[in-house]
């Protein structure tokens, strides 16, 4: 699965101003993420209705009826009670498993970004959950098993959405005019003074977002999230907090999940970059944009404010197989 998205990124790479190639990230993982959401939900509400669930049965009732309202293509009021499943107060015990539903229903409804947020959410509880870093309680087994599944569909699902994203980037119209995008002599700029190892802390908010993805053959998926960051760090070191599944695509030795602070920086990230080049398309949202180097591999992806700053930077590396 990881060397197919891999390849699907390589793609990307190789848009020249010839023919485009087609690429149809299947939908297939919905389905099957849907069918095990379903299905999981479905034993622990009836094992409520049979046994009790010391308090708990309001919660897998409103989770169940939001599978069951999806399964009809009532998305809405499926959203609306798989929210009242995730803000309902439980004993001990944390309702972050519902953020898996939401995240696979916001990238149902085309949302990649709103579900891959929910998603990411989603696996950091899980793994603190599955390292058992929770004293609260700990899981069984069995539970502790499909935990990881659920871990492993989500991931998969976060890159469907970056291959579905791609895929809208190459059926774009080429060729346009960055004068038409009022964000584009900013984005410009950035990537000229990243080119030139200038100071970067003017084209960002006051406090901005940064994440960090990097996709390995053998290493598996890192990624992390670091909120609050201010202008000034751009210039800076960064420790952004990391989690990798040790899952890799390749036919390497499987690492155990890790977590540890990362130095990032992005100058020396980007200096041994061959080349640094902008990508925008009629299709993309006009405050999106890629900036791509690092061969067929790392890319950039900033975002910007209605103030024309940098409210979120992604530094993404996927190995292309």
């Amino acid at each position: 699965m990881k060397n197919g998205i891999a390849n699907i990124y390589s793609l990307f790479f190789l848009v020249t101003t010839a023919a485009l190639p087609q690429v149809n990230p299947s939908t297939k993982i919905l389905e099957k993420a849907f069918d095990f959401d379903f299905k999981s939900v479905e034993e622990q509400y009836k094992a409520c209705l049979n046994n009790g669930c010391e308090g708990d049965s309001l919660y897998y009732d409103f989770w169940y009826r939001g599978l069951k309202l999806e399964k009809n293509k009532h998305y809405i009021d499926a959203r609306d009670n798989y929210e009242k499943a995730l803000h309902l107060e439980r004993s001990e015990i944390s309702s972050y498993e519902v953020k898996f539903s939401i995240g696979r229903l916001e990238l149902l409804k085309g949302m990649g970004a709103q579900g891959t947020t929910f998603l990411y959410e989603f696996i950091s509880e899980a793994q603190k959950e599955i390292n058992g870093e929770n004293v609260m309680w700990s899981l069984t087994e069995k539970g502790k098993n499909q935990l990881n599944e659920k871990v492993e569909l989500a991931l998969e699902l976060m890159s469907f959405a970056a291959a579905h994203e791609l895929q809208k980037m190459i059926n774009s119209p080429m060729g346009v005019l960055r004068r038409e995008n009022p964000y584009g002599k900013n984005a410009e700029r950035f990537l000229k003074k990243l080119r030139d190892s200038g100071n970067l802390s003017s084209f960002f908010n006051d406090t901005w977002t940064l994440v960090y993805y990097k996709d390995d053959r053998c290493e598996g998926i890192t990624m992390g999230r670091l909120e609050d960051v201010t202008s000034e760090q751009i210039d800076r070191t960064i420790e952004i907090p990391l989690n990798n599944d040790g899952y890799g695509w390749g036919e390497c030795e499987r690492k155990e999940r890790s977590s540890y602070d990362f130095p990032f920086n992005l100058k020396q990230l980007t200096k041994g970059w061959n080349r640094y080049e902008m990508a925008d398309y009629r299709q993309m949202e006009m405050h999106i944009f890629y900036i791509v180097g690092g061969g067929e591999s790392d890319y950039l992806k900033i975002y910007f404010n209605e103030q024309k700053l940098i409210v979120k930077l992604e530094y993404r590396s996927e190995d292309p197989g």
